[in-house]
């Protein structure tokens, strides 16, 4: 003989045993169940999951309280005395899916966004008085991430505004893997109270269809311009010749920007391959600092470089002819 229930909330249907009788139950949908005793006599019998009324195995209608096995629904009010029953399965029994698979994980993302930003703002130790953090800070996590720190450090320029150091960091893994082809770095202007002032990198988006992946400078800037400084995501580059209209000048993409803490120029140039779809460069400073004193791109230390060389010869020239004539 057996013993017929039913859930309340999922209408799920269940058959036992007599054995099984006042027992419990886990059902599918979570819900606790209790299995009722056994009949005396052995005969099969068929619980209502609202009044507990026992029934005949192949009853339709609950006579104790009016609900329909079939339908899940009572065709008759409860009593006045009587608390009002649930009809089937609640609205938020039906919303339970929903939440689970779309809201559940749009709150994860979320929350993990409101995460990263506050332990990514943390670990660079910025604060309304070092609005681009503190080194100590930032020299941590660059290591974590494998970041390579030279041993040299050079003055901040002149011409920018205040005094310091600058530290420059290395991706010498992509170096490696790339055999020295790309060499991608971040460089940290730090003032005298250990703020960081300014800061600039040298990288190398990839050409259309080549994944970023592996590139940590690449993903690291563009996360900081985004994320920390709240600069826009598309800035307006303008093109700008470089080197003047020989040989040796180039066009140039260049993007200016500004908020009410920071200045920053973001700089395109031909990428060195087809793998490469630019030379790209961001130069942020504090917004009291003169962001375009702080750096020059490869190419133009480059230029620089050849040009002191230009001059140097010229004045030996020159000196050589002078000594000639005395």
């Amino acid at each position: 003989m057996a013993i017929f229930i039913q859930c309340p909330d999922c209408r799920e249907k269940y058959k036992f045993e007599n054995v099984h009788g006042g027992k419990n139950l886990a059902c599918k949908c979570g819900r606790k169940l209790e299995i009722p005793p056994a009949a005396e006599d052995g005969s099969d019998i068929k619980e209502c999951p609202f009044c507990n009324a026992l029934g005949a195995p192949d009853a339709v209608i609950c006579v104790g309280c009016g609900y329909n096995f079939n339908t899940g629904k009572k065709i008759k009010a409860p009593a006045e005395d009587e608390p009002e029953e649930e009809q089937g399965p609640s609205t938020m029994q039906k919303l339970i899916p929903i939440i689970k698979f779309v809201v559940a994980p749009l709150v994860i993302l979320i929350v993990g966004f409101l995460i990263y930003s506050s332990v990514t703002g943390k670990s660079y130790g910025i604060s309304k008085t070092a609005p681009l953090g503190v080194f100590d800070r930032i020299d941590r996590e660059f290591i974590e991430i494998k970041l390579v720190k030279d041993a040299e450090t050079k003055p901040i320029p002149k011409d920018f505004g205040v005094e310091g150091k600058i530290y420059t960091y290395v991706d010498e893994i992509l170096k490696k893997r790339t055999k020295g082809f790309t060499i991608e770095s971040i460089s940290v202007a730090v003032d005298a109270q250990n703020r960081v002032v300014g800061f600039y990198s040298t990288f190398y988006p990839p050409g259309e269809g080549i994944p970023t992946t592996g590139s940590k400078v690449y993903l690291r800037m563009l996360g900081f311009w985004k994320d920390e400084m709240e600069l826009p995501k598309s800035p307006d580059f303008k093109t700008q010749r470089v080197g003047g209209d020989g040989r040796l000048g180039y066009n140039m993409d260049v993007a200016n920007v500004e908020n009410n803490v920071v200045k920053a120029q973001w700089s395109k140039e031909p990428g060195p391959t087809a793998l490469q779809a630019s030379t790209d460069m961001i130069i942020v400073s504090l917004k009291e600092f003169k962001v375009e004193k702080l750096a020059m791109s490869p190419e133009q230390e480059a230029m620089e470089r050849v040009s002191k060389m230009f001059d140097k010869d010229k004045k030996d020239g020159a000196d050589a002819a002078k000594d000639d004539d005395e």
